[in-house]
């Protein structure tokens, strides 16, 4: 899981220093929910910060650590799904990727918006959907093989984020510029390589 969680760690970062109205959004809600970097721990006042959380889902909807298609092969006698017959033996697979950016479920699907996550009266006209946006959300897979490692993930991406969003301001390097639809760039192997992104932290 370091891998997949860095990357989205790596994401959050590009994502906040890229919107500025979410990422001081974010930091009002940290240093107003906490008074030391000592109270950052699990317990009620993490689990509060319900912005840093939304952008912790968002992020992951429009970077997955993991966005290409886990290939699966129909069992004898073959499958169908939703209607579709699949032969034995034949090699399927949905694109996490895809399914993340379907406009149906997430109008106008290449802007990030972290207000999709808390519920509908939060959600700005322009992005409301009548499906829950966790109808196609599955950055971990899902079923009884999803990731193991979920509940872990989570922790290490509220925790870290929470500390450096209440220990440091940060800005995009100068000659960098801030753009509402450009997408944190991955390179798909089996999980997504990464570059970046270019950050500057200034201690409080």
């Amino acid at each position: 899981g370091t891998d997949t969680t860095s990357t989205a760690l790596a994401a959050s970062l590009y994502y906040l220093t890229h919107h500025p109205k979410v990422y001081e959004r974010a930091v009002h809600e940290v240093r107003s929910t906490f008074q030391s970097r000592d109270e950052i721990r699990l317990g009620p006042k993490v689990n509060s910060c319900s912005y840093l959380r939304a952008v912790i889902e968002e992020t992951m909807r429009l970077s997955p650590s993991a966005p290409g298609p886990l290939w699966r092969q129909a069992d004898v006698g073959g499958a169908t799904v939703d209607g579709q017959y699949i032969p034995q033996g034949l090699e399927v697979a949905t694109c996490v990727y895809s399914i993340h950016h379907n406009p149906e479920i997430y109008p106008q699907p290449f802007k990030f918006v972290p207000e999709r996550w808390l519920g509908p009266e939060a959600t700005p006209e322009p992005y409301r959907s009548e499906y829950s946006p966790f109808a196609a959300f599955n950055p971990f897979s899902i079923g009884p093989r999803s990731c193991i490692g979920k509940p872990l993930a989570y922790i290490e991406l509220t925790l870290t984020l929470s500390h450096i969003l209440y220990a440091f301001d940060m800005r995009l390097p100068q000659g960098v510029q801030a753009g509402d639809d450009g997408e944190y760039r991955l390179h798909l192997h089996i999980t997504a390589a990464k570059e970046g992104p270019w950050v500057e932290f200034r201690p409080r």
